[in-house]
């Protein structure tokens, strides 16, 4: 078989020469042109609902390796990753040696080198038995959640996370590396991702994205702009300008926005659940019906912010400025504030 394949074709006819020629063997087996086409009637023709899935399964993988094929062009016939055993590819021998094929070797058990692979497999094998439960991957777009939820047999959750039963880093790695993605695991004490630009957010939204879970956006300008209904729950949008924005309705659970520019911005009933609000400014923010519970809302300028109505409950409010804040209404059950700092409160 050529390493330069032949994509293309005219014809089925023309198709069966080719693979007559390249896999002679193959064809004294059976050269008989079945009379199912492929495609779509091919999905119509399943008789069960398992054969449908499995035809999908495997045109996944068919666009998988050619997606490869595209990108790395002869090079997929190389190696991709180190060997994992922390041997190079010129310290194997190209066969083994005699004794130990035929089984009489007595020394090579004892060998320092086999030791030490021993170790490895021993160390892998419970790496692997700790992680045999499902894993739940987090990506940083739903579009490479949904196509390497396919590529890898994973359940996609809809959103941006994958489900695996057993998953396999290599092949995650390889597959994120070919859509140009970041990932990491749900739980995970420090996503690394990468930064999401203003203008991918913005033309992503139009297009009637809203979840953006675990976005990097610090330090992104995006006034005036409007993300209502967007979710956003624990993305970095530390030292961001969200001023004049419109985040109602929007889900910032969990979110870093310590620092943050908000001022201005309508917050009205927006989830705000155990968000980082520390040292951001709030001053003419409208917060009307927002979830605040256990947020951390210590040194935030509020003045003039209007608050009625919102849930505080058990939120650090120590240092915040409430100078003409409007908190008629707002629930403070235990909240950590200072009482005296309500005295310009409006209430």
């Amino acid at each position: 078989m050529t390493k330069n394949m032949q994509r293309e074709f005219t014809n089925r006819y023309e198709l069966v020469a080719y693979l007559n020629e390249q896999f002679p063997d193959a064809a004294q087996c059976d050269d008989h042109i079945s009379e199912t086409l492929g495609g779509r009637k091919a999905v119509q023709k399943a008789q069960y609902q398992n054969d449908a899935t499995k035809l999908i399964k495997e045109l996944g993988w068919r666009d998988y390796w050619q997606r490869l094929y595209v990108k790395l062009g002869d090079g997929i016939w190389e190696d991709q990753e180190e060997y994992k055993t922390g041997y190079t590819v010129g310290e194997y021998a190209p066969e083994l040696p005699q004794d130990i094929r035929q089984g009489t070797s007595t020394s090579i058990l004892n060998a320092p080198k086999v030791i030490e692979m021993k170790n490895i497999i021993s160390i892998g094998w419970n790496s692997w038995l700790k992680r045999h439960k499902e894993s739940v991957l987090l990506f940083d777009s739903i579009a490479a959640a949904s196509e390497i939820a396919l590529m890898l047999n994973g359940q996609w959750d809809g959103c941006n996370g994958v489900i695996i039963v057993k998953c396999d880093e290599i092949a995650v790695n390889t597959a994120t590396k070919l859509l140009e993605a970041g990932w990491c695991y749900q739980g995970a004490s420090k996503a690394v991702l990468d930064r999401v630009t203003t203008d991918e957010i913005l033309r992503r939204y139009a297009m009637g994205e809203r979840n953006f879970i675990n976005a990097n956006l610090r330090c992104a300008v995006l006034a005036s702009v409007n993300l209502s209904e967007i979710n956003l729950s624990y993305a970095k949008l530390s030292w961001a300008d969200l001023s004049q924005a419109n985040l109602s309705f929007a889900d910032l659970t969990a979110a870093d926005l310590s620092k943050a520019n908000l001022s201005g911005a309508d917050l009205s009933k927006t989830y705000l659940m155990r968000t980082n609000l520390k040292g951001a400014d709030l001053q003419l923010a409208d917060m009307r019906g927002a979830n605040l519970s256990s947020a951390n809302l210590s040194e935030v300028n509020l003045t003039d912010a209007d608050l009625r109505g919102a849930n505080l409950a058990l939120a650090d409010l120590r240092g915040a400025n409430f100078h003409f804040c409007n908190l008629n209404g707002a629930n403070l059950t235990g909240a950590k504030l200072i009482e005296s700092d309500l005295a310009f409160a409006r209430q």
